[in-house]
Formats: structure tokens, sequence, C-alpha cells
């Protein structure tokens, strides 16, 4: 193998494949190098104006922070709310007989709930596939730092430290309505009170309520309906008081 002449000293020339090995370490060396670089530039050099815009919206209200979740393959985090019943309600001593047959029906709804999406400064507001109703820009902000620890992001290294606890997300709230399906199951057993469950339809993340009782007058306080919800279907289970 031939000799090549380095300063005052002789070195052999590597091997084909040891040079290669050397050269594909370099380069992955360097493509690391460069998307370490680029996540930190998107963590905290990517939208000045960004920043400087979304440090006067005012500040997401604490309650809105604790629904917030993430959405599934999106970097954007949004309202997510389930609150089904427990059980059923106490039955009254003697059981009551129900004067309905048991039986089901189904509507479609539409609610007024404030949905809070919220999206990294690096990330543009109109990338989520969600249509908000207004349609309209942000309308708070929310510190890294304020959120749970598994919707935080994450610095890259410890010189990212200072960028992860103050980084902020701008966040857009929008009260809809949303539209929604909505079941109400009427049983024989427990209580007359039909069970009644709505979920949302067209939000970004999931919303689910429950909850007996009459559909208007009974519902939880988190939401409103917008208009009478409007009945799809129905079927009948058969009377609860023959054998």
């Amino acid at each position: 193998m031939p000799d090549v002449l380095l300063g005052s000293n002789m070195r052999r020339n590597p091997a084909p494949e040891t040079e290669e090995r050397m050269n594909k370490a370099v380069r992955n060396h360097i493509a690391l190098a460069l998307m370490l670089a680029l996540s930190l530039c998107l963590i905290g050099c990517g939208d000045k104006d960004g920043q400087k815009a979304a440090a006067k919206l005012p500040d997401l209200p604490q309650d809105r922070i604790a629904t917030l979740k993430h959405i599934p393959k999106s970097q954007a985090i949004a309202t997510t709310t389930v609150k089904r019943v427990s059980g059923p309600p106490p039955v009254p001593s003697p059981p009551p007989q129900c004067p309905q047959n048991a039986g089901e029906e189904d509507f479609d709804a539409l609610v007024t709930y404030p949905i809070t999406v919220c999206e990294p400064i690096s990330i543009d507001l109109t990338d989520v596939a969600v249509l908000f109703i207004e349609g309209r820009g942000p309308t708070h902000k929310v510190a890294n730092s304020q959120l749970p620890p598994d919707l935080q992001v994450k610095g890259a290294n410890q010189s990212a430290a200072v960028i992860e606890s103050s980084f902020l997300w701008r966040c857009r709230t929008d009260e809809g309505p949303w539209r929604g399906f909505l079941t109400s199951e009427r049983q024989c057993i427990f209580s007359c009170a039909p069970l009644n469950t709505l979920e949302l339809d067209n939000t970004p993340g999931l919303v689910v309520f429950q909850w007996y009782g009459d559909i208007l007058n009974d519902h939880p306080s988190d939401f409103e309906f917008d208009g009478k919800p409007v009945l799809l279907g129905k079927s009948d289970h058969g009377d609860c008081h023959n054998p």
C-alpha cells in the first residue's frame, strides 16, 4: 500500500472501508448538529414577531389550561372534556312506576362551549385541521411553564432551559356553536330519568357530557344548547310494567 508524506511523519492511507466509515460518522455528526440547531431555532428564534404579538395577549384562564390535552398527530393542544356520570342516581323507596316505555332517542344538537386550541409560536395557527366558526386569530397566551410537564415544549439541551421556561404558546378560544350527537336512553331499572350522552363531533379534542334527567333543563351548566335539539330517530324497548 503506498505511503503519503505528512509533515515529517510517514503514515499509511486508511483502507477504503475504514475511510468510508469515517466519512459517514462525520456526515452523521454534521446532520445531528444541524438538527439540534434547527430545533433550538424553532423553539427560541423561529418567530420573533409571533413572540412579541403573543406577549400582548391576555393569559389563558387556569380552568381552561386544566382541560388541555395533546391533539393526536399534531403539535397543538386543545380542550378535552369528558364528564360521564359515575353511576345510576339513587333509587327512591319504594321504586317508582315509570310512566313511559323503555327506549332510546337520538338527536342532532348545537351547543356553545368554550374550546381552546394552543400552538407553539413556531407553528402557524392555520396549520391545525380544525375550522373555527369565527375564523379569528389568537385570543390568549399561555407560558410553557404554566402547562403540565407532559404538555410543555422541551429544550434540546441545558442551554435551552431558559427558553423552555419562558416560551409562549398562542391560544384561540371559540364558543362555537359546535355540533354534537345526543342520545337519550330510558331504562326500566334504577330510575325513571333517562340517561343523556352528548358528544361533540367537530372539536379537535374529545368533548363528552353525560347526565340524568330532562335534556334541556337538567344538563350540566358547562354548556348551553343553541336552539332545541333535532330528533333524528327513536326506538321503543317496550312497556316497563309488562312481565
